[in-house]
Protein backbone atom coordinates (compact mmCIF):
# COMPACT_ATOMS: atom_id res chain seq x y z
CA UNK A 1 0.00 0.00 0.00
CA UNK A 2 2.77 2.30 1.11
CA UNK A 3 4.44 1.65 -2.06
CA UNK A 4 1.08 2.01 -4.38
CA UNK A 5 0.84 5.43 -2.61
CA UNK A 6 4.65 6.52 -2.97
CA UNK A 7 4.54 5.72 -6.80
CA UNK A 8 1.10 7.18 -7.46
CA UNK A 9 2.13 10.56 -5.74
CA UNK A 10 5.41 10.54 -8.24
CA UNK A 11 3.46 9.75 -10.88
CA UNK A 12 1.06 12.42 -10.57
CA UNK A 13 3.74 15.09 -11.20
CA UNK A 14 5.76 13.30 -13.91
CA UNK A 15 4.95 9.78 -15.05
CA UNK A 16 7.83 9.73 -17.34
CA UNK A 17 10.21 10.49 -14.77
CA UNK A 18 8.60 7.51 -12.41
CA UNK A 19 10.74 5.30 -14.61
CA UNK A 20 13.41 6.90 -13.70
CA UNK A 21 13.21 6.54 -10.42
CA UNK A 22 12.65 2.68 -11.25
CA UNK A 23 15.84 2.31 -12.98
CA UNK A 24 17.88 4.18 -10.28
CA UNK A 25 15.97 1.66 -7.50
CA UNK A 26 17.11 -1.15 -10.28
CA UNK A 27 20.66 -0.26 -10.16
CA UNK A 28 20.65 0.17 -6.38
CA UNK A 29 19.07 -3.10 -5.44
CA UNK A 30 21.33 -5.07 -7.95
CA UNK A 31 24.85 -3.44 -6.79
CA UNK A 32 23.90 -3.84 -3.34
CA UNK A 33 22.97 -8.10 -4.18
CA UNK A 34 26.03 -8.32 -5.86
CA UNK A 35 28.24 -6.50 -3.60
CA UNK A 36 26.58 -9.01 -0.92
CA UNK A 37 27.47 -12.14 -3.27
CA UNK A 38 31.23 -11.03 -3.72
CA UNK A 39 31.44 -10.54 -0.36
CA UNK A 40 31.77 -14.26 0.07
CA UNK A 41 34.60 -14.94 -1.75
CA UNK A 42 38.24 -14.32 -0.73
CA UNK A 43 41.38 -12.78 -2.51
CA UNK A 44 42.76 -9.03 -3.95
CA UNK A 45 40.56 -9.77 -7.11
CA UNK A 46 37.42 -10.28 -5.21
CA UNK A 47 38.02 -7.11 -3.26
CA UNK A 48 38.95 -5.08 -6.03
CA UNK A 49 35.46 -6.16 -8.20
CA UNK A 50 33.41 -5.43 -5.28
CA UNK A 51 35.11 -1.86 -5.22
CA UNK A 52 34.49 -1.94 -8.80
CA UNK A 53 30.60 -2.86 -8.27
CA UNK A 54 30.54 -0.16 -5.27
CA UNK A 55 32.00 2.10 -8.08
CA UNK A 56 29.63 1.71 -10.87
CA UNK A 57 26.33 1.52 -8.26
CA UNK A 58 27.26 5.04 -7.43
CA UNK A 59 28.66 6.46 -10.54
CA UNK A 60 25.38 5.67 -12.66
CA UNK A 61 23.47 7.00 -9.65
CA UNK A 62 25.60 10.66 -10.09
CA UNK A 63 25.59 10.01 -13.92
CA UNK A 64 21.67 10.33 -13.41
CA UNK A 65 21.83 13.69 -11.06
CA UNK A 66 24.64 15.56 -13.02
CA UNK A 67 22.43 15.03 -16.39
CA UNK A 68 19.42 16.13 -14.84
CA UNK A 69 20.48 18.88 -12.65
CA UNK A 70 24.23 20.26 -13.57
CA UNK A 71 24.35 19.19 -17.40
CA UNK A 72 23.31 22.95 -18.54
CA UNK A 73 25.17 24.50 -15.81
CA UNK A 74 28.27 22.39 -16.68
CA UNK A 75 27.60 23.60 -20.69
CA UNK A 76 27.54 26.90 -19.58
CA UNK A 77 30.84 27.17 -17.81
CA UNK A 78 32.55 25.67 -20.43
CA UNK A 79 31.31 28.02 -22.88
CA UNK A 80 32.33 30.64 -20.92
CA UNK A 81 35.93 29.02 -21.03
CA UNK A 82 36.26 28.73 -24.63
CA UNK A 83 34.60 31.49 -25.39
CA UNK A 84 37.29 33.43 -23.46
CA UNK A 85 40.05 31.41 -25.25
CA UNK A 86 38.40 32.69 -28.62
CA UNK A 87 37.07 29.15 -29.39
CA UNK A 88 33.51 27.87 -30.83
CA UNK A 89 31.19 27.23 -28.46
CA UNK A 90 28.68 24.33 -27.68
CA UNK A 91 25.55 25.35 -29.60
CA UNK A 92 23.16 22.56 -27.72
CA UNK A 93 21.42 23.63 -24.77
CA UNK A 94 19.51 20.45 -23.11
CA UNK A 95 17.23 22.33 -21.14
CA UNK A 96 16.27 18.88 -19.34
CA UNK A 97 12.87 19.33 -16.70
CA UNK A 98 14.85 18.69 -13.41
CA UNK A 99 13.02 15.48 -12.05
CA UNK A 100 11.16 16.17 -8.32
CA UNK A 101 12.99 14.95 -5.26
CA UNK A 102 16.34 13.50 -7.59
CA UNK A 103 19.09 15.22 -5.23
CA UNK A 104 17.38 13.52 -2.35
CA UNK A 105 16.42 10.03 -3.72
CA UNK A 106 20.00 9.83 -5.29
CA UNK A 107 22.15 10.40 -1.91
CA UNK A 108 19.59 7.67 -0.71
CA UNK A 109 20.51 5.11 -2.78
CA UNK A 110 24.46 6.13 -2.49
CA UNK A 111 23.56 5.62 1.33
CA UNK A 112 22.09 2.14 1.10
CA UNK A 113 24.82 0.66 -1.59
CA UNK A 114 27.47 2.17 0.74
CA UNK A 115 26.38 0.80 3.97
CA UNK A 116 25.95 -2.47 2.35
CA UNK A 117 29.52 -2.42 1.05
CA UNK A 118 30.93 -1.79 4.99
CA UNK A 119 28.36 -3.98 6.48
CA UNK A 120 26.61 -2.19 8.41
CA UNK A 121 23.45 -3.26 7.28
CA UNK A 122 22.20 -6.42 5.56
CA UNK A 123 21.89 -6.50 1.83
CA UNK A 124 18.12 -6.35 0.97
CA UNK A 125 17.27 -9.31 -0.83
CA UNK A 126 13.17 -7.87 -1.53
CA UNK A 127 13.46 -5.62 -4.27
CA UNK A 128 10.30 -3.89 -3.44
CA UNK A 129 11.32 -2.75 0.19
CA UNK A 130 14.60 -1.19 -1.55
CA UNK A 131 12.04 0.86 -4.05
CA UNK A 132 9.78 1.67 -0.95
CA UNK A 133 12.94 3.12 1.00
CA UNK A 134 13.84 4.67 -2.36
CA UNK A 135 10.31 6.45 -3.21
CA UNK A 136 8.46 6.55 0.56
CA UNK A 137 6.05 9.55 -0.70
CA UNK A 138 6.56 11.88 3.11
CA UNK A 139 10.15 12.86 2.93
CA UNK A 140 10.70 11.87 -1.05
CA UNK A 141 10.50 15.62 -2.58
CA UNK A 142 12.05 17.62 0.16
CA UNK A 143 13.68 15.12 2.22
CA UNK A 144 15.32 14.24 4.73
CA UNK A 145 17.92 12.09 3.45
CA UNK A 146 17.07 8.89 5.71
CA UNK A 147 19.95 6.07 6.40
CA UNK A 148 18.60 2.02 5.14
CA UNK A 149 19.50 1.40 9.01
CA UNK A 150 17.58 3.77 10.29
CA UNK A 151 14.05 2.38 8.50
CA UNK A 152 15.31 -0.85 7.73
CA UNK A 153 13.55 -2.72 10.84
CA UNK A 154 10.13 -0.48 10.06
CA UNK A 155 10.16 -1.81 6.85
CA UNK A 156 10.19 -5.28 7.57
CA UNK A 157 8.39 -5.65 10.97
CA UNK A 158 6.35 -2.87 11.54
CA UNK A 159 3.85 -2.69 14.61
CA UNK A 160 0.98 -0.67 14.59
CA UNK A 161 -0.98 0.37 17.98
CA UNK A 162 -3.33 2.89 18.97
CA UNK A 163 -0.92 4.83 21.19
CA UNK A 164 1.65 4.87 18.06
CA UNK A 165 -1.54 5.82 15.64
CA UNK A 166 -2.21 8.85 18.23
CA UNK A 167 1.05 9.78 18.19
CA UNK A 168 1.77 10.05 14.48
CA UNK A 169 -1.63 12.01 14.14
CA UNK A 170 -0.53 14.82 16.87
CA UNK A 171 2.96 15.02 15.33
CA UNK A 172 1.16 15.72 12.14
CA UNK A 173 -1.17 18.38 13.19
CA UNK A 174 1.26 19.94 15.02
CA UNK A 175 3.84 20.03 11.26
CA UNK A 176 0.48 21.09 9.38
CA UNK A 177 0.77 24.19 12.05
CA UNK A 178 4.12 24.72 11.90
CA UNK A 179 3.95 24.69 7.62
CA UNK A 180 0.15 26.49 7.38
CA UNK A 181 0.09 28.75 10.17
CA UNK A 182 3.26 30.02 10.66
CA UNK A 183 6.08 29.38 7.68
CA UNK A 184 3.41 30.22 5.34
CA UNK A 185 2.48 33.73 6.76
CA UNK A 186 5.94 34.06 7.32
CA UNK A 187 6.16 33.59 3.43
CA UNK A 188 3.81 36.20 2.52
CA UNK A 189 5.88 38.81 4.27
CA UNK A 190 8.73 37.91 2.90
CA UNK A 191 6.69 38.37 -0.94
CA UNK A 192 5.58 41.52 0.75
CA UNK A 193 9.57 42.46 1.48
CA UNK A 194 10.64 41.72 -1.84
CA UNK A 195 7.90 43.15 -3.89
CA UNK A 196 8.60 46.48 -1.68
CA UNK A 197 9.79 49.75 -3.51
CA UNK A 198 10.75 51.20 -0.23
CA UNK A 199 12.70 49.29 2.30
CA UNK A 200 13.83 50.32 5.68
CA UNK A 201 16.81 49.07 7.78
CA UNK A 202 13.86 47.55 10.26
CA UNK A 203 11.94 46.08 6.97
CA UNK A 204 15.50 44.34 6.05
CA UNK A 205 15.91 43.15 9.85
CA UNK A 206 11.91 41.66 9.66
CA UNK A 207 12.85 40.34 6.55
CA UNK A 208 15.78 38.66 7.71
CA UNK A 209 14.31 37.29 10.87
CA UNK A 210 11.29 36.36 8.56
CA UNK A 211 13.13 34.65 6.18
CA UNK A 212 14.88 32.60 8.53
CA UNK A 213 11.74 31.31 10.91
CA UNK A 214 10.15 30.68 7.49
CA UNK A 215 12.88 28.42 6.13
CA UNK A 216 13.14 26.34 9.99
CA UNK A 217 9.19 25.88 10.12
CA UNK A 218 8.86 25.14 6.68
CA UNK A 219 11.21 22.16 7.30
CA UNK A 220 10.90 21.26 10.84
Amino acid sequence: WLLAASYYFYKSWNAKYAVLIGFSTVVTYLTGILIEQISFEEGKLWRRLKKFTLFLGISTNLALLFMFKYLDFATDNINTLLSSLGLSVIDQKFDLLLPVGISFYTFQALGYVIDVYRKNVDVQKNYFSVLLYITFFPQLIAGPIVRYSTIDAQLSHRKVTAEKFSLGIVTFIVGLGKKVIIANNLGQLIEIFRDSGEKSVLFYWMYAVAFMLHIYFDFS
